[in-house]
């Protein structure tokens, strides 16, 4: 499930849901449909999206499963290098 901190970058620039709407040319409805996570909204949206908020895409949408997919892998490479260069095992 992607999730998304839209609300919250844009409650940091002091944006209401109007006022993004508007520089999206899109309804208040729709920036609160986003917000909720009801809708996923299509890539030049995203774009847009992470130019008036200044942050880049992957700070504004999260993807749960890849990100605990990441995790696993990171633990994975750090148990093989703690494993390989300094013979330490880490017990799971």
């Amino acid at each position: 499930m992607i999730t998304n901190k839209i609300k919250e970058y844009r409650k940091n620039k002091r944006l209401t849901q109007d006022e993004l709407a508007s520089e999206l040319d899109v309804s208040r409805k729709t920036i609160n449909l986003i917000e909720s996570g009801k809708l996923l909204p299509k890539i030049d949206l995203v774009y847009k999206l992470s130019l008036i908020l200044d942050e880049p895409i992957e700070n504004l949408f999260y993807n749960e499963k890849y990100y605990e997919h990441s995790q696993k892998q990171k633990e994975k490479s750090f148990e093989e290098i703690a494993s390989t260069y300094f013979n330490f095992k880490i017990n799971s």
